[in-house]
């Protein structure tokens, strides 16, 4: 599937599933609305990529850059996005429900009324990121570093924050 019709698919209102996209470029391209299921996305571009309202279920993002995307609202079950680049990245309001973000570089990312239920961020990077009055239930946050990050009225609630 190429770049082109992924964009024709998602105006079409189509799911996109079970194809493996790994490497395509979608960097600064518009995406909201779309829906993924099942699809693998290792070591994309989504650089300033426009992901509204996306819904993304089963899919793997290992090794994708997303930096700078706006992923506002976002809904994101049972993903892997281990190693991803979402540096300074827009996922405020996002629901990122049994997500793997091990090791991912969050960055001054605006994670700002975000719901995470079950996710793994064990190792992640989240200087400096925005986690105004996100909630955190049951993640794991084992050896992530929060320095510098913005926790007003973060609720952490059965979350492991050890190490």
């Amino acid at each position: 599937m190429t770049r082109d019709q992924v964009l024709a698919a998602i105006q079409r209102d189509d799911t996109i599933e079970n194809v493996d996209l790994t490497g395509i470029n979608l960097a600064g391209q518009d995406l909201s609305g779309g829906r993924f299921e099942g699809v693998v996305f290792r070591n994309a571009d989504f650089r300033g990529a426009k992901i509204i309202r996306t819904g993304f279920k089963s899919c793997d993002f290992t090794g994708a850059t997303m930096e700078g995307a706006n992923l506002a609202g976002a809904l994101w079950m049972h993903m892997n996005l281990s190693g991803t680049i979402l540096a300074r990245a827009d996922l405020s309001k996002a629901v990122l429900s049994g997500t793997d973000l091990t090791g991912a570089d969050l960055k001054g990312a605006n994670l700002s009324q975000a719901m995470m239920d079950n996710a793994k961020l064990d190792g992640a990077d989240l200087k400096g990121a925005n986690l105004q009055r996100a909630i955190l239930h049951k993640a794991s946050l084992t050896g992530a570093d929060l320095s510098g990050a913005d926790l007003f009225k973060t609720i952490f609630y059965e979350a492991d924050l050890t190490g």
